[in-house]
Formats: C-alpha cells, structure tokens, sequence
C-alpha cells in the first residue's frame, strides 16, 4: 500500500447455515463500515475500505466470522499492513552540545533521523536552502547520516536542514538554527581618517560586529609608539558602536586612536584604527560622469571624496574637516558669466544646457568650513545637430565639415599633447609645448591644446584649447578659439572664462 492512496480488504468466509457474522479489527480495535455480500452458493465476503497513512505501517487487521448458532467456533485470518511512504525526516544536534552555547572554534555535529518506506537514495545537507559545500578540507564531513563541522567559523551560522528521497517521493527536515558566538570584530568601510584644526571636537564613530551583545568599550591614543587610553568620560557607548570625542592641543595629539570592543566571547583581537591629522580643504569630487536626460538636461554625478578608497598606506588619504561637506555646482558661461549655480550634499547634479549653440563650461567643488576644494571642469558635449560640427570655407569654395574634439572632464594641471600648424606657427611663449603633427603638400591642420604653468597661490593658472587651422600653399586661414579653465586664487575669487576669436592670413 502507499500512503494516503484508498486500498480494499475482502475476507471470504464458506459455509455456516443460518449466515456468518464477519468482524474486522485492527489490532484488538473493532472496525466499522466494512460492507457484507451473500451469495446463493453459501459463500459470503465481506470488503474494508481504507486509506493508510504512514503511521498505520506495521498493525495487523483482523477478518473474524463465526456462526450465530455456535459464536464458540469463531475462524479469523489476518495481514500486517506495509505502507509506503515517502521520507519524513528529523534533524537534532549532537547529545552533548547546547546550541545555545556555540563559539568560533567549536565543533558541531548535526544527525538526520529518518523514517521512510521503502529505503532512501540518500540525504542532502542544507544551510539556508543552499547545499552545504563538502569539504574535509575545510572541515565538512558527512558519515552515514551525520554532518561534521569542525572549528566552526562565524560563516558557518545559518538554518540547517536535511532532506531525502525514495519512489514515494522527497521528505524535508524542519530547519534547526545554529548560532555562532565570535568576540568583536571591525564593521569593513569605516571611515578611517579625520581631519581636525587644534583644540577643535572630533566625533569618532566605532562600530563592531559581534554576537552575543552586550558590548564594553575602551579607547587609545598612539602617537610615538606608546599607548594612553581615554578616560571613559571622553566616550559613549550604544549597543554595537562607540564615539570617541577627541580634541587635539597640540601639534603632538595628531595620531591613531583606537577603538577595542569586548563580550562574553572574549576581546576584540585587532582594534579597530583611526587616524586624526591636522584638517585640510576637502577633496574635490572625481570620477566625474554624464549623460544627457529628458528635457534637454544633462545628469552630472561624480564620486565623493568620502568613499573610502582601498588602503595603500596610512599617510595616502588626504583629510578634511569634520564639518559638514557640500558640494557646489556652477554653469558658466561665455566672459565666465555664471548662469546658476546649486549646492548639494551628494556630488549628483541635473543640469539645464543654455539655450542656443552656448559653449558652457560645469565646475564642481566641494566646501568645508575649512575652504574648498580645487574645481573639477567639465566641457558637456553640445549636442550633435547644433554645435558639434562646424563647417569651413576652403580655397576651393567646397565645404568641409570638421569634427570638433570630444570634450572631456579637464582637471586642473592636466597636460595636453600639443599640435600645431607647421606653416604657421602659433605663440608658445606661455604655456604650450610643441610636438609632430600631420601635414600635406597644399594643407596642413592641427589643434593647439595649451596646459597651465606653474603659478605661486596668488595667482590663477588656467587651460586653453585651441581650434584647428587650416592653411594651403596660396592661402591660409582659420579661427583660433580658446577658452581657459576657471580656477580659484588664494582668497577664493575666481578668474573668468575668455573667449578670443582670431582670423589668421598669410
């Protein structure tokens, strides 16, 4: 029989005048319903419906039939009911181990108690739904129906469950949760170094992992290789995280603070590490990026100079204020005219283009109640139909049309390769450095990109770029545009953009 699937008994009994009387039983229990026929030939039987379950597999069910006259002669025949059933399974933990008590280190060993008819295939370890990686490397072992997990680590915690197979079908286990203790350890992606002026409150967060809670905390300071812990006054606790309130005085409490946690597992093995250098100007944002919008806008984002990048050494992350840090916006225009500029708290603007053929330029800093930073220049590339081509008379009254440069994101100080007509030479006296360019027997073309100079921080440094020219053996002519980058002097002004339009002819 298999499980929950409707089976029919039939006893037949021959012989017996007056007619039998038939009984079923299960095990000593009377049964009813059991449906009774007579036939002309002295042959009666009688048909039990049932529908087993798993747990019917193993008792007996009885036919008794004796005659009315003589109940003292009863006869009975009987079956051993064997069902089958697809696996039900049951997961526990090792007899001598308390769930509630697993540390990193420990070993754990889980067993699959299974009951199924007819036999298994075999069973599958499970860790929240997903197959357990078997590995006696790595201290996974499975004997029989027994899953090892020796020196278990943090990773290891997760819902545990079994499950099997047979013809009748696939059983799962309830899931049983294990639980793995560990002592504190850093949360990834702090943020590590902070900038101060002197006798200024520094708020250090620290924030752990670590199971089970409750925490304590402690502090150090390390300048010069010894260690003076924080009186507990300077900092407060809040369940999985610390903040130090650091104040530097002097020159000498510029250092690493660090930040130690502890539960009943134990104490934190590396503290966590925190650097406090004199405050600076923030970092301007980088990695800038756009792309064109709905509406003829255009979504500028760049990357915070907050986000921590992966440590190459103590001494490589630039630092700024702990005071809040903001981000501006300008949209520039021709003779630098500002068109609107907009602050933000995140380095992701949606810019407006101005109306028309405009060149425009997008600077973006970042300012602190220290200052702000160096601009980071955009040049938006205009769209295609209305600026990015411009047509040229040539000798021959035919029209060229002429690719202008891709415009890109212009740091200030980037150095550009220089290209230049080599029959008319342009003014290299500020800025510019020559190389090769291409050339032909009646014409030769080129673009001219000027990059800044060195300047003390009273003055302002700027880039040019400079438009093709085009010459032949007869004549030559040709505009020159440039357009120098905005930068800021020593007291924050800024110096704006200059657009001149030259006509050259031999």
């Amino acid at each position: 029989m298999s499980e929950k699937k409707a089976a029919n008994l039939t006893c037949q009994v021959t012989g017996s005048r007056p007619r039998p009387v038939i009984t079923w039983l299960k095990d000593d229990t009377v049964i009813s319903g059991a449906v009774t026929h007579h036939r002309a030939d002295n042959v009666t039987s009688s048909t039990l419906a049932l529908l087993p379950s798993a747990d019917d597999s193993g008792h007996v069910i009885r036919c008794r039939a004796y005659s009315p006259t003589a109940p003292q002669t009863a006869l009975e025949d009987f079956v051993t009911l064997r069902v089958n059933h697809r696996p039900r399974l049951r997961i526990t933990v090792g007899r001598t181990l308390q769930l509630s008590d697993i540390e990193e280190g420990d070993d754990v060993y889980f067993e699959c108690h299974v009951d199924a008819q007819p036999p298994i295939y075999g069973i599958e370890w499970r860790i929240n739904g997903r197959p357990v990686d078997l590995s006696q490397s790595s201290g996974v072992i499975i004997i029989n129906q027994t899953l090892v997990l020796q020196a278990v680590a943090r990773e290891s915690g997760g819902v545990y469950t079994c499950s099997a197979a047979n013809v009748e079908g696939q059983g799962d286990s309830d899931g049983l949760l294990l639980r793995v203790q560990y002592a504190p350890r850093c949360r990834a992606h702090q943020k590590a170094v902070f900038g101060a002026a002197l006798m200024e409150h520094v708020h250090v967060p620290c924030h752990v992992e670590a199971l089970p809670g409750p925490l304590t905390f402690r502090w150090a300071f390390n300048n010069t290789g010894e260690i003076s812990y924080l009186p507990t006054h300077q900092f407060a606790v809040n369940g999985s995280w610390s903040t130090a309130d650091y104040v530097p005085r002097s020159e000498l409490d510029y250092g690493t603070v660090l930040c130690w946690a502890q539960n009943r597992v134990g104490l934190q093995r590396q503290p966590c590490v925190f650097h406090i250098v004199p405050a600076n100007v923030p970092e301007p944002p980088s990695s800038c990026t756009s792309h064109n919008s709905s509406g003829g806008s255009l979504t500028v984002q760049c990357r915070s100079p907050d986000v921590p990048e992966p440590p190459s050494s103590c001494t490589s992350h630039s630092s700024s204020s702990g005071s809040l840090t903001r981000f501006v916006l300008e949209l520039r225009g021709a003779a630098g005219r500002v068109h609107y500029n907009v602050t933000a708290a995140s380095p992701r603007f949606i810019v407006h283009r101005p109306p028309g053929d405009a060149l425009y330029q997008i600077m973006i800093y970042a300012v602190n109640a220290k200052g702000r930073s160096k601009p980071m220049l955009m040049e938006p590339q205009p769209p295609r139909d209305a600026a990015e081509r411009r047509t040229e008379r040539v000798i021959d009254g035919s029209l060229k049309e002429q690719e202008l440069p891709v415009l890109e994101l212009v740091p200030p100080g980037t150095c550009h390769t220089i290209q230049h007509n080599a029959r008319d030479p342009l003014n290299t006296s500020d800025c510019c450095e020559l190389s090769a360019v291409r050339t032909s027997a009646t014409e030769s073309t080129g673009v001219r990109t000027c990059r800044p100079v060195a300047t003390s921080d009273r003055e302002s440094t700027g880039v040019r770029t400079c438009r093709p020219v085009t010459t032949s053996d007869r004549e030559s002519t040709g505009v020159r545009t440039c357009r120098p980058v905005v930068t800021s002097d020593r007291d924050g002004s800024s110096v704006g953009v200059r657009i001149d339009l030259t006509v050259l002819s031999s």
